[in-house]
């Protein structure tokens, strides 16, 4: 079943690569490491995009930049399942949860995404700030 499922969105990716981030969202959510994090970050351009777009109704907007939110932080917590990743992408996890935060001041989940980075690279006191943010 799985296998079909990837089957059906890499068809939808071959037709449509540059619409609907949907469809990279569960493709990343089928794949392993690196092509998962690739998949994620298909989506969230594609995301970044829409988001972006001026004439767009605002509610839209905002709805898209919660999902560029969610999106974002999911992407760094599947960084933090790949080992070593990390350590080595502490910086571009940082920069992306606060893009995350920008995109949805209101949401608590990037400081909580960001409070998880802290613990896997042995910050304690920097992690318990990000939690008390959130």
């Amino acid at each position: 079943m799985v296998d079909e499922a990837v089957s059906v969105l890499s068809r939808a990716v071959e037709l449509s690569p540059d619409e609907g981030h949907e469809k990279y969202m569960y493709l990343s959510q089928l794949a392993e490491g690196e092509a998962s994090l690739g998949y994620s970050r298909r989506g969230i351009e594609i995301l970044r995009r829409a988001a972006s777009r001026e004439g767009e109704d605002a509610a839209y907007r905002d709805d898209l930049r919660g999902q560029l939110c969610e999106a974002i932080c999911s992407l760094v917590e599947t960084m933090l399942n790949i080992p070593g990743a990390a350590s080595s992408g502490s910086e571009e996890a940082l920069r992306l949860l606060e893009e995350a935060r920008q995109c949805s001041p209101a949401s608590p989940e990037p400081s909580l995404v960001k409070a998880s980075l802290f613990v896997e690279l042995k910050r304690r006191g920097e992690a318990q700030r990000a939690l008390r943010a959130s």
